[in-house]
């Protein structure tokens, strides 16, 4: 990639940064509205945001290696205590350029948590 090129996954939106955060937390939110503690967070959101086809063999791969969804978990537990949409995609952005990312079973096959989803729930739950 050239220099000045954007990157062809990057989310380029621009939110305001100078708001003030008075609200509840992605996570708190979540929690409350889904009726779960606050344990079952990573879990449950792990659950709605892994690629519907990779369930069966991300079981499988995470007996074979117990770190492969570690990218993953680490972007659920840091969108946990955001509050705005620009924090979000700055986590993604973050995410998409992990380099585990890099690997064929999680970038062509998406073994992984989508962040479309991601961002879908964070949005439903936030602006509920």
């Amino acid at each position: 990639m050239k220099i000045g090129q954007v990157h062809p996954r990057k989310i380029n939106i621009v939110y305001p940064t100078n708001v003030p955060h008075r609200g509840k937390t992605f996570a708190k939110k979540f929690c409350e509205q889904q009726g779960i503690s606050p344990d079952r967070y990573a879990d449950t959101v792990f659950a709605k945001t892994l690629h519907p086809h990779a369930h069966l063999i991300g079981r499988m791969i995470a007996l074979a290696r117990h770190d492969y969804f570690s990218p993953d978990l680490e972007l659920i537990r840091s969108v946990a205590h955001l509050y705005t949409l620009k924090d979000f995609f700055n986590e993604a952005n973050h995410y998409i350029e992990h380099p585990a990312n890099r690997h064929w079973l999680r970038g062509l096959l998406k073994i992984r948590v989508s962040t479309t989803r991601l961002r879908k729930l964070f949005k439903k739950t936030m602006f509920a």
